[in-house]
């Protein structure tokens, strides 16, 4: 006699239909719905408040620096998310002319710009001459760092200083796919197992104790079923962990990634984030019209690059 024979092969059938669609409504129902459900709070805790003040960052951190603890995709709209807000501090003007957008230096020199500032206020600073915005965030770059010359595209090159100096200033982990490793095979791995196991002995156990007799080598038939069920859909369970893991990261942020000084500011990149999709949207209520206005400035250069909004003048058209 197999393992599988000893609650009888129908009885097998129905732990395997059972473990399947529990570990199904976790993974694909469960989860993602907590994920929106925690983001949710923070919308109703801002919606709730009338904004007085603007809502700030607890640490310095550019539009595309905190778009990267959410997501690490990086695109020609986050170059443009820079370049506006360069255009905040006054570092470099945008303006339209003849249908088309062009960047010029600003009257301010700003000092203390960040590497991937730089790259981009360099090539406008240096031209000495207004620069179609296409131009700006498009091409190929040569970025000479201590680990050798970085080719690529505008966008690609933008992308490894800006990881480089969250690295740096110690806002990111140096090595990260250990952590997220161990993160997916604890959440994918493990907790599958556990709720496996658990989902199918608490049903069979209930269903003994209606027949008023508990079998505990039954009782091992059925773990013994719920083990093998989780371990054929080991893979589909892995494989929809590490998209839950990456949905989690866009609505809740990365904490992988973070160092232990800035995990603790990750509700607040979280409200921050919520605070621009809200203001974006016009569903705050602030109170005067001024600091409404000065909010929606401020908060444009975050929602390009938190990708709540899009520009036409990311395409230089």
């Amino acid at each position: 006699m197999t393992i599988f024979a000893v609650g009888g092969v129908d009885s097998r059938t129905e732990d395997w239909v059972f473990v399947g669609i529990v570990l199904a409504i976790a993974y694909l129902l469960v989860y993602p719905l907590y994920v929106v459900f925690k983001r949710s709070q923070h919308a109703r805790r801002i919606k709730s408040q009338l904004v007085t003040s603007e809502y700030k960052l607890p640490i310095k951190m550019t539009p595309t620096e905190l778009s990267y603890v959410f997501s690490s995709n990086i695109s020609k709209q986050h170059l443009y998310a820079t370049l506006l807000d360069l255009a905040n501090k006054s570092v470099l003007v945008i303006k339209q002319k003849e249908g088309r957008y062009f960047v010029e230096p600003g009257p301010r020199i700003e000092g203390d710009l960040s590497s991937s500032e730089s790259l981009l206020a360099d090539l406008v600073l240096d031209a000495g001459r207004p620069l179609p915005v296409s131009q700006v965030i498009s091409g190929y770059t040569v970025h000479r760092s201590t680990k050798g010359n970085i080719t690529g595209s505008r966008h690609y090159v933008f992308w490894w200083i800006l990881r480089n100096q969250l690295r740096k200033r110690k806002v990111i982990e140096n090595h990260m796919t250990g952590r997220y490793t161990k993160m997916l095979f604890m959440f994918g791995v493990v907790s599958s197992l556990v709720i496996s196991m658990i989902s199918a002995g608490s049903w069979r156990f209930m269903q003994m104790l209606d027949t008023g007799e508990v079998d505990f080598d039954d009782l091992c038939g059925h773990w013994a079923n719920a083990f093998w069920i989780w371990l054929i859909l080991l893979i589909p369970v892995l494989i929809v962990s590490f998209f839950d893991l990456r949905f989690r990261g866009r609505m809740l942020g990365r904490t992988w990634l973070l160092t232990k000084a800035n995990k603790r500011y990750i509700n607040q990149f979280v409200a921050f984030k919520e605070y621009v999709r809200l203001a974006t949207r016009k569903r705050l209520r602030f109170e005067s019209k001024e600091l409404e206005k000065e909010s929606k400035v401020r908060v444009r250069p975050y929602a390009l690059a938190l990708r709540f909004t899009k520009d036409k003048s990311a395409t230089g058209k």
